[in-house]
């Protein structure tokens, strides 16, 4: 559970703390890897499961949504294959050696790939509510060569990745040997990511939403006669229900609380005992991961993704085609008329 809002941490407070509760800090470093390790084996087994089937579905790849959803994915296999084991490694390297310049290095590395990640889960559910919007507004435009659709797609689910290479290291992971451990960012470098990771995308995905119920309430207004207003309702209702996005959107505020809030308000945290502080610190972590596991289950409210995560199995031998099926019965059927 790499929640680095209190890895970010060789800060003079959170070395007073490692000396003074040097027994419950190790307590709680046993216990981060105990998390970590069940969200890697449960977080990489699930979005593993998930995006093979998907991958392997040409019907299920074909459409953006369910492309941008893949993404999704992959970013959850980053948290949970990646990140999490290498914050256990990390940990137990704490048992054993104490701060140097390389681990200042070692933390740099971890932090930015955690941030990064962190910064396209967002990003990527709000890209994703951009999708449903254009499917209320019936905006389906076509290209003809069919580069351009490869092309615009690559741009739509790179982007958020491009960008996140460039903006995280500059406002979240800048280490270097002190005295007493690692330097970190200043406050308002902080607050600058916090912004563009999780306030502004989840601010504009309430904001199209609350768009898209206005659009769908003005053209069902606009209907004057009862035929009308009934071809209405079933031009502007859109192929996937409103719910599945919500439920992403909700998952991603209550998941990302805890996280936002120490890293704002640092100074609001380290009052506190420092048992509450880690008691804290494990909360905020947990929620912030269970995205890894919740993602899978929410994108299950799609029917199409539904019923393929129902029918596909990894060892199933594909069934016959149907001309092989109609020749075999033909046959059949002349060998028992001989």
């Amino acid at each position: 559970m790499s929640n680095n809002s209190g890895v970010d941490n060789n800060s003079s407070e959170w070395g007073n703390y490692s000396i003074v509760e040097a027994d419950t800090y190790m307590k709680y470093l046993i216990t981060y890897m105990a998390l970590d390790t069940i969200f890697a084996v449960a977080g990489t087994s699930i979005n593993v499961w998930f995006l093979t089937a998907m991958l392997l579905s040409p019907k299920i790849r074909s459409r953006l949504r369910n492309k941008i959803i893949c993404g999704m994915l992959v970013v959850n296999l980053i948290a949970s294959a990646i990140i999490c084991p290498f914050f256990i490694i990390r940990t137990a390297a704490d048992f054993l050696i104490e701060d140097h310049v390389v681990h200042c290095y070692v933390y740099t590395v971890h932090n930015n790939i955690y941030y990064i990640q962190n910064f396209l889960s967002n990003w990527y559910i709000f890209i994703l509510v951009c999708v449903y919007t254009a499917q209320v507004m019936n905006f389906e435009p076509v290209f003809t060569p069919q580069w351009v659709k490869m092309l615009l797609t690559a741009v739509i689910i790179t982007s958020p990745c491009v960008f996140a290479v460039f903006f995280v290291p500059l406002t979240r992971t800048n280490y270097g040997e002190t005295f007493d451990g690692c330097t970190i960012n200043t406050q308002e470098l902080v607050r600058v990511y916090k912004s563009l990771d999780t306030i502004v995308p989840q601010a504009l995905i309430i904001l199209l939403f609350v768009a898209t119920a206005v659009l769908k309430l003005r053209r069902y207004l606009q209907g004057h006669s009862d035929t009308l207003r009934v071809q209405l309702i079933d031009d502007i209702t859109p192929a996937d229900h409103w719910y599945p996005f919500v439920a992403l959107l909700v998952t991603a505020v209550l998941s990302d609380f805890g996280e936002t809030a120490i890293s704002l308000y640092p100074e609001l945290f380290f009052k506190l005992a420092f048992e509450i502080w880690m008691g804290l610190y494990i909360a905020a972590g947990i929620l912030n991961y269970l995205l890894v596991l919740l993602i899978p289950g929410i994108i299950l409210l799609f029917p199409d993704i539904r019923e393929r995560i129902k029918s596909w199995r990894p060892c199933r031998r594909s069934a016959p085609s149907a001309d092989v099926v109609v020749t075999y019965e033909k046959n059949t059927s002349q060998l028992s008329q001989i």
